[in-house]
């Protein structure tokens, strides 16, 4: 098992899909309310907790995080979440009721979660009720339909759940399920939201790398690395 990378290095790495993670994160931080509650989901080395507390914190009045293990974010990173926000973390259980109450957050935000739960209606329902009217949960995804994927089909090697990789704080990443576009819309859509937005980015094989803005009428809009989503209570 391989220990978990510091987000500090994870943010000098130059990763393509986690560079177009960082970009699309920072536009929602950069439209936050002032006094926002902030959920970090499942908040893993704390990579987005950091670059919220340290770009964003005159916005910030409360920052929870989760993860279903105890504190996985380094030490030094809790440090300067402290003294930039004021930080929470919560230990809980995988596709439980959060503790927290209804309307409670402006922005709850995860990036490569949802494909971990095997009840992803249970913790879409969940963050939909903790949400505050006119909130916004933004998170992403790995797309089902993603070249890579398709080679795997080929060989037969496409088979979930997926154990893709370990490490000694978390344990086992196993992708329960992944998503075409449109079953995330239709798993969104099961609720009240009043803005719905989900798009693809970066098409092609690893070693092409190339990104696109999809538009509706793009022939293979479908075929992006990563899903989006921004939902709007």
């Amino acid at each position: 098992m391989d220990k978990l990378l510091h987000p500090l290095l994870r943010l000098k790495s130059g990763g393509k899909c986690q560079e177009m993670q960082l970009n699309k994160t920072r536009e929602v931080y950069s439209n936050l309310p002032q006094d926002s509650k902030v959920l970090s989901f499942s908040c893993g080395d704390g990579i987005w907790d950091y670059i919220l507390a340290t770009k964003h914190s005159d916005k910030v009045t409360k920052l929870y995080s989760t993860d279903i293990v105890e504190l996985p974010i380094k030490q030094d990173i809790v440090t300067i979440l402290k003294e930039k926000v004021n930080f929470s973390f919560y230990t809980v259980i995988p596709d439980s009721t959060l503790p927290f109450n209804d309307e409670f957050f402006d922005l709850i935000i995860h990036h490569d979660v949802i494909e971990h739960t095997r009840k992803p209606y249970f913790m879409i329902k969940e963050q939909f009720r903790t949400l505050k009217k006119g909130g916004v949960l933004f998170f992403s995804t790995p797309n089902l339909l993603r070249p890579t994927n398709l080679i795997k089909s080929i060989i037969g090697h496409l088979k979930f759940p997926q154990k893709i990789g370990s490490n000694l704080e978390i344990g086992d990443y196993i992708h329960e399920k992944e998503f075409y576009m449109e079953d995330l819309r239709i798993l969104v859509e099961e609720f009240d939201f009043s803005e719905v937005e989900i798009y693809s980015k970066l098409f092609g094989l690893v070693t092409l790398q190339m990104f696109y803005d999809y538009k509706e009428d793009f022939r293979w809009k479908e075929n992006g690395h990563i899903l989006f989503c921004r939902a709007v209570k």
